[in-house]
């Protein structure tokens, strides 16, 4: 993947660390990585995630 910048270092880096760390994850669970995602999407990808696991222990019944 040829990485995509947005001129701005910290979040060109932000996003393409999502990207990468999305993929690694994907061949964790045994899946083919994905080339043609883009950074954006794996960021948001990664955001709704963070999301998820800090609300489901929450909205468990106890």
């Amino acid at each position: 993947m040829t990485p995509k910048t947005l001129g701005h270092k910290n979040i060109d880096d932000l996003l393409n660390s999502a990207w990468h760390q999305q993929q690694i994850a994907r061949m964790g669970r045994g899946k083919a990585v994905r080339p043609d995602r883009g950074p954006a999407t794996a960021l948001a990808i990664a955001l709704l995630t963070t999301a998820r696991d800090l609300l489901l222990p929450r909205l468990a019944p106890s």
